[in-house]
């Protein structure tokens, strides 16, 4: 009865994951051997569209024991890879030349290569995106809008070119895109509280008060997965989060007390030079009431961060829920993502009606929701006013961390992910923040020692790992009466 049902199971015809509901193929991409590396690598790994922060949920490597410790990654870098253990079984399997390339040095090189890529490219997207929405007239939900139109185009190429007209079809499943709204619709929502924290505060803030997404993940990661942590990683996200808050205190109202040092200075070296004491004013800079902007703006933009984090982490966790359907698993990334982005579009456009009503409703923010106001006859230049090399490049990067980190994140181990998250936050606060967005001022010093803390505690919280309960081996006895009670 086993070798029947053996041979029934390879006999059995490879399913098509988009098969029309009467049972006929739609398209004959899963039913053919796929042609070249690059179009396995663009189809992505056979797991559902969840976002590339979906592992620290407690889904590290599909059941593989993952590596937690820096030191022990480093020692057998060259034996294994970089890469998530399930990604290199699966080319080993199909490409065993990829997985011999990847353990030589040429290959360890080409790994760093991909790992230093998806850092720049995080960076740079957080980089350019506060130069050109901060302090600036651009219309800050034109740049979600443009890049959802983006990336539907590229998910629409793509699958022609792989996949021919049925693919481009399968792109544009009215049913598929009804079934992907909610996910749509949620990270849509996040991607606008996004913009709206680079417009209020810096881009190195944004990415420290980020990484208190930890905890969140971690309470949430109880709540839905049932996981548990212990008490040194709890001490640990305590740090984080800790640090967290010095790094704000420490830049709230910064630029207003530089600037009363700066003119408590000039009256003192005035009044020395008079000798009349009545003459010292205290500037206004170094009045209570002027610093009210100020704190309004870290408020607004911590709420903003808030909001972006917790929409991400909840669209993650519906994409898990929604789509566990096996058919979803085989369908290639691209044609995932762009149903996605075709959900996500009108609601990316109804945000950019709803941003600037939001906006006249927050004392100090009346200028912002006038120039938000791009279908007003009143505003001076629509949706794309103030486009430039800064809006451009904030596009373009924005772009390509959304479409390729959901490639490149998940061919990652859990450890290079958020390394990856670590690197990138300590560069854009030193490299945007204190030089190419450097004022005269700078960063207090108290950030520059808790973005350190933050990050050393991101690292160690990465490294602690929960002891795995012991599993009794069981006896040859106990196997059989096992085996009975399933045959029963």
């Amino acid at each position: 009865r086993r070798a029947v049902v053996e041979t029934e199971m390879e006999e059995a015809p490879p399913s098509n994951p988009l098969n029309n509901p009467g049972g006929s193929p739609r398209r004959s991409w899963s039913q053919r051997s796929r042609k070249s590396f690059t179009e396995k690598l663009l189809e992505g790994p056979s797991t559902t569209l969840a976002g590339a922060d979906y592992e620290e949920f407690g889904q590290r490597d599909a059941g593989v024991p993952v590596r937690t410790t820096v030191t022990e990654t480093l020692d057998k870098m060259t034996q294994e890879t970089l890469l998530n253990r399930t990604y290199v079984h699966e080319l080993e399997r199909q490409e065993p030349r990829i997985v011999i390339f990847l353990r030589s040095s040429a290959g360890l090189v080409a790994q760093c290569g991909l790992f230093a890529f998806y850092v720049a490219l995080d960076c740079a997207k957080g980089i350019f995106t506060s130069k050109a929405l901060k302090g600036t007239k651009t219309v800050s939900q034109s740049v979600p809008i443009m890049q959802a139109l983006i990336q539907i185009v590229i998910g629409a190429c793509v699958s022609a070119r792989f996949l021919g007209v049925p693919g481009l079809r399968d792109a544009f499943d009215i049913k598929k895109i009804i079934e992907y709204s909610p996910i749509g619709f949620i990270f849509a929502v996040a991607q606008a509280f996004n913009i709206l924290a680079y417009t209020t505060i810096s881009a190195g803030t944004v990415k420290v008060i980020g990484q208190t997404r930890l905890l969140q993940t971690a309470i949430l990661s109880i709540v839905f997965f049932g996981r548990r942590y212990m008490l040194t990683q709890w001490a640990t996200l305590l740090v984080i989060v800790l640090s967290a808050s010095s790094f704000c205190i420490g830049d709230a109202n910064w630029s207003d007390r530089n600037l009363c040092k700066k003119e408590l200075l000039g009256n003192f070296t005035a009044m020395n030079k008079t000798g009349n004491i009545s003459e010292f004013r205290m500037p206004e800079a170094c009045l209570l009431q002027n610093s009210t902007s100020q704190d309004t703006n870290m408020m607004l933009g911590l709420f903003y961060v808030f909001t972006y984090n917790f929409l991400s982490d909840l669209g993650s966790i519906i994409c898990e829920k929604l789509l566990k359907n096996e058919s979803d698993k085989e369908v290639p990334y691209y044609i995932q993502k762009t149903w996605q982005e075709i959900s996500g579009l009108p609601c990316a456009v109804i945000m950019s009606f709803l941003v600037p009503q939001m906006q006249e409703m927050i004392p100090g923010q009346e200028k912002k929701a006038q120039l938000g106001k791009w279908w007003s006859s009143d505003h001076p230049g629509g949706l794309l006013y103030n486009w430039g090399p800064a809006v451009l490049g904030a596009l373009v990067f924005s772009t390509l961390q959304s479409f390729l980190s959901g490639l490149i994140v998940k061919k990652l181990n859990a450890l290079m992910k958020l390394l990856g998250k670590s690197s990138s936050t300590m560069l854009v606060f030193f490299v945007g923040d204190c030089w190419l967005l450097r004022k005269d001022y700078g960063p207090a010093d108290v950030s520059f020692t808790s973005a350190f803390a933050v990050m050393l505690g991101t690292l160690t919280f990465m490294q602690l790992k929960p002891p795995q309960p012991q599993t009794e081996v069981p006896t040859q006895a106990s196997g059989r009466a096992m085996e009975m009670s399933q045959r029963a």
